[in-house]
């Protein structure tokens, strides 16, 4: 199974995405991704990890 959270807007997404993250189950073995648009640069900085 998989949990996807997702944010776009103009608020502070941090406390969103966090409080995203604890609502979701453990669904065994995990890989996880983030990927953040930087405001002026309009560029994306993607981490994952499988």
């Amino acid at each position: 199974m998989c949990g996807i959270i997702g944010y776009s807007g103009r608020q502070n997404p941090i406390p969103i995405l966090i409080d995203g993250l604890k609502k979701l189950e453990y669904r065994g073995y995990d890989s996880w991704g983030i990927a953040v648009k930087d405001k002026k640069s309009k560029q994306f900085k993607i981490e994952k990890h499988i």
